[in-house]
C-alpha cells in the first residue's frame, strides 16, 4: 500500500549536472545519472492527485501519476510500457522535454514539485533489464553507432 504522505517525508532532490568545463569538450549527457533508488524515492513523492494537472500540462498526454506509481514500486517494464503508450519516441523526448508537468504539479503550490523529467531516464535504462515485450521493438540505449543527425531549428519571426 502506498504511503500518501511521502511528499512530506522526502524532499525534492534536484538533478546534478556535469561541470561546464567538461560539457564543452564532448556531446555526452549534461546531467549526472541518478541511481534507481533515488529515482524511486523521488517518484514516490507524487501525491496521485484527484485532478492531475501534470497530466493536462503534458503535450503528449503521458500518464504521469500512474507512471510515477509504477516507478516507485520498481515495475520498470510496466513503467516503460505506459510511457511508450503515449509517446512514440520516449528515448528522444525524454532528452528534449521542457518538463511542463513539473511546473504544473499541485505539490509545487506549497512545496517543491515532483522531479518528473529526471525520473524518465532511469526507466529507459532499467527497462531492458526486465525484458519488457515492448522494449524489444526499441533500440537499447547501450548500442551506439557513428551515425550523426542534424536537427534544424527555425528561428523565423
Amino acid at each position: 500500500m502506498k504511503d500518501h504522505v511521502t511528499f512530506l517525508k522526502i524532499k525534492r532532490e534536484d538533478p546534478r549536472y556535469r561541470p561546464v568545463c567538461e560539457r564543452v569538450k564532448d556531446f555526452r549527457e549534461v546531467g549526472v545519472p541518478r541511481p534507481d533508488s533515488s529515482s524511486r524515492e523521488q517518484a514516490s513523492r507524487c501525491m496521485t492527485c484527484g485532478t492531475p494537472f501534470c497530466h493536462w500540462a503534458c503535450p503528449l498526454g503521458n500518464y504521469i501519476p500512474e507512471w510515477n506509481d509504477l516507478v516507485s514500486r520498481k515495475l520498470w517494464g510496466e513503467a516503460f510500457e505506459l510511457l511508450d503508450a503515449a509517446n512514440n519516441l520516449p528515448e528522444i523526448i525524454g532528452r528534449i522535454c521542457p518538463a511542463l508537468c513539473e511546473y504544473s504539479c499541485v505539490l509545487g503550490i506549497n512545496d517543491s514539485p515532483v522531479t518528473m523529467l529526471h525520473t524518465h531516464s532511469p526507466v529507459l535504462v532499467s527497462a531492458p533489464r526486465v525484458k519488457s515485450p515492448v522494449w524489444s521493438t526499441h533500440c537499447p540505449l547501450g548500442e551506439t553507432s557513428d551515425t550523426r543527425a542534424f536537427l534544424p531549428v527555425s528561428f523565423a519571426l
